[in-house]
């Protein structure tokens, strides 16, 4: 697996950030002698690698996550009748086939990335998304 990891003067001037195997000796390199000519603070490279600790261990299940969060996936049918919009209407609002919008519907797939968003502000607001996206 390969690490991609710059500091901004790295990636800011040269757009080609440090690659290496591993994270550390990445980072110590831009510590050092980034070719972009910055540097990384020792106390973010020391937080960064915390932080990469926590996460491995995270993961092997040796330490609990501080925080977890679920998301709800909406409902997309209530959603959609909540706007009063046929399934044609409502799947043009999303951007999105009908046939997309019917599978979300029965659950078949989930909405991700901005169409899960969109949903959710609709959900939330359904009169202003109608007044902004329809003129």
């Amino acid at each position: 697996m390969k690490i991609i990891v710059a500091c901004k003067t790295c990636w800011w001037k040269t757009r080609k950030p440090v690659i290496s195997s591993a994270v550390a000796a990445a980072f110590a390199n831009c510590v050092t002698d980034c070719p972009g000519g910055g540097k990384v603070e020792k106390t973010l490279f020391d937080d960064f690698v915390q932080s990469l600790k926590e996460a491995k261990g995270i993961v092997e299940g040796i330490t609990k996550a501080s925080r977890r969060f679920e998301v709800q996936a909406a409902d997309v049918r209530k959603v959609r009748e909540i706007t009063g919009l046929s399934q044609g209407d409502f799947a043009r609002l999303m951007r999105v086939s009908v046939k997309t919008l019917q599978n979300w519907e029965q659950q078949r797939r989930t909405p991700t990335g901005p169409a899960a968003a969109l949903l959710k502000i609709v959900s939330t607001a359904p009169e202003l998304v109608l007044r902004s996206l329809h003129g």
